[in-house]
């Protein structure tokens, strides 16, 4: 669990004794959010955060007035005191240091030039998804969380895999898992997104091109089943039976027990038929995301993509990370970054392209069947994280959809107590019971066998075979 700096009530903490009273401000454009970058002068240097700071005696004669002369001094914005919405207090402890934190926020209707003081060295607006993926000061992420949770699907504090979103719950377990699936060519930004995506949803990213990497670095009994298929048939996929086992045996690893997300599988029909009969479960909340980028925009940024041979960790030349083209893993540090061989072969480029074409149609057609396709058209101009604010709006408009299908399958408490067998009622009649609700409702059906007793759902299934379907 995250450090908690930020407090309902001061008597949450022990002792407290606050020295100053603090304001910030969350400002809003357009959904992206002005974050400032700290000068490298103190122990907060280069870590990002929102406009703000202590109020002066003296100086302010309120709240309000406080956050404007901050705006102000620190971006140059002339904002009225009274056009802030005020959020909440919170009561903070840092290391020595007690104070009071009061949170605002301001939606403005354009972006305005933004003049830094010399207590900052960047600025830039980012979405909502973004804001937690930075290396915050302390107490910011929380300080987004107040101010956000009626708007935004996170992950709680709980024991249990629980996304929220106001007064809303998402509950996943081993029955009923969260499976985000990222399809795409090689190089259309699904390796980048799975490992934002699990940042976020706190689930583990799945690539099959890193398996398979893994296994031949490793020299695996795997490994060698598909080095040599790449060397007697190279035009080709590795056999369906290949990836298989090796998506078999990583999800079954402890944490993928709520859920996990998918990267580039599955390649062919026959995996996505194993897919959808083998590796879904009926409750599952599938989300199938198709990253839709040209194959010429691919191979421009394909030549910015690196891979440590040591370790198997990949970046890009522009992140942040990089020292000196070396990996920026502690471990190998020492390292030189090199291309993955595959992205500058032009013929196993080409190779990889008319591979997935040729399967594209089959597999989403597959996937249809099931779940909603989600299309993310990408014109390569796009940042990471400009990717990033478009899938996750999608994956929360799915959670918003699934949470109003549950709403109206939602039977009565009367029907409730029956399907969870409350009441003193015989089994044979709850099995009648159950067969007249998937009448009634005919899309919950897999609902109710889930909340019904495994007894319950085999005498449905039973009864339902020795009639015609209604």
């Amino acid at each position: 669990m995250p450090n908690t700096y930020l407090f309902e009530k001061s008597t949450d903490i022990e002792k407290f004794s606050p020295r100053t009273t603090v304001v910030s401000c969350f400002i809003e454009c357009e959904g992206k959010i002005l974050v400032l970058r700290r000068a490298p002068k103190s122990d907060q240097a280069h870590l990002w955060c929102i406009p703000g700071g202590k109020m002066e005696t003296g100086k302010d004669v309120d709240e309000r007035a406080a956050l404007a002369r901050e705006i102000l001094e620190e971006t140059g914005l002339s904002l009225t005191a009274s056009s802030f919405s005020f959020a909440a207090t919170r009561f903070a402890r840092i290391p020595g240091w007690d104070y009071t934190l009061h949170i605002y926020h301001i939606n403005l209707d354009a972006r305005a030039n933004v003049q830094l003081s010399d207590e900052h060295v960047d600025m830039k607006w980012v979405s909502l998804w973004q804001f937690k993926s930075l290396n915050l000061l302390k107490g910011q992420d929380e300080a987004f969380d107040i101010v956000y949770k009626d708007r935004l699907w996170e992950k709680n504090n709980s024991s249990n895999f629980t996304l929220t979103k106001g007064n809303s719950n998402l509950c996943f377990n081993a029955s009923k898992r969260l499976v985000i699936n990222l399809i795409g060519t090689s190089g259309s930004g699904k390796g980048t997104q799975g490992q934002m995506l699990s940042q976020i949803y706190g689930l583990p990213h799945i690539s099959i091109g890193d398996l398979f990497r893994d296994d031949l670095r490793n020299k695996t009994s795997l490994g060698k089943l598909i080095a040599y298929h790449d060397a007697t048939d190279p035009n080709n996929y590795s056999p369906d039976e290949i990836c298989l086992g090796i998506m078999t045996k990583r999800l079954a690893q402890a944490d993928c027990i709520n859920g996990f997300i998918l990267d580039g599988f599955p390649r062919t029909a026959g995996q996505t038929e194993a897919l959808i009969k083998l590796f879904l479960r009926p409750q599952d909340l599938h989300i199938p995301i198709y990253m839709d980028l040209s194959e010429e925009v691919i191979k421009n940024r394909i030549k910015d993509r690196y891979i440590c041979p040591s370790c198997g960790h990949q970046v890009r030349g522009h992140d942040e990370s990089v020292q000196n083209g070396y990996c920026p893993k502690e471990a190998c540090s020492k390292v030189k970054l090199e291309h993955r061989p595959e992205d500058i072969d032009e013929k196993k480029l080409q190779r990889r392209f008319g591979i997935f074409r040729e399967n594209r149609d089959g597999i989403l057609k597959i996937i249809l069947d099931r779940d909603p396709v989600l299309p993310v058209p990408l014109k390569g101009e796009e940042t990471p994280f400009d990717v990033l604010a478009i899938v996750c709006g999608l994956i929360d408009k799915s959670f918003n959809n699934h949470l109003r299908l549950q709403a109206m399958l939602v039977p009565s408490s009367k029907e409730a107590m029956l399907i969870n067998g409350s009441t003193n009622v015989e089994p044979s009649n709850r099995v009648f019971f159950l067969y007249s609700m998937y009448k009634k409702y005919p899309s919950s059906n897999k609902l109710l066998l889930a909340t019904a007793g495994a007894a319950m759902a085999a005498g449905v299934w039973a009864y339902k075979a020795t009639r015609p379907k209604p």
